[in-house]
């Protein structure tokens, strides 16, 4: 794992940030791709019609962030999953067990260096 992708693991463990649902941020409450939008896209956060936008997303990863962790798309896709990060946190996975299953599943979750 890149130090990036262990440093967003640290956050999602640290109890720093209060988990929400479907918005990257909202009410001070982040999903698991707002705790990386927050680590690694804090200059582009903005509030705009009322909700918390990191380079104008509100509920998806921003591009930056997306490349930054090496995800497979912008809602953290697993691969040969039939959910993809977001659906873990909106399904009621704690940022711990999402933590986990990152750590346990590290090659379905991030593109290898090889992959563009």
């Amino acid at each position: 794992m890149t130090p990036e992708q262990i440093q967003w693991i640290e956050a999602l463990r640290s109890g720093r940030y209060e988990q929400g649902t479907i918005y990257l941020e909202q009410d001070n409450k982040f999903c698991c791709l707002g705790v990386a939008c927050d680590l690694f896209a804090k200059e582009t956060r903005t509030i705009e019609e009322g909700l918390v936008k990191y380079a104008r997303e509100a509920e998806t990863a921003p591009a930056k962030v997306v490349k930054i962790l090496r995800l497979r798309n912008q809602f953290g896709h697993i691969e040969n999953f039939d959910k993809d990060l977001t659906d873990m946190n909106d399904g009621g996975k704690t940022f711990n067990e999402i933590a986990d299953f990152i750590v346990s599943n590290p090659d379905r979750v991030f593109l290898n260096e090889k992959q563009p």
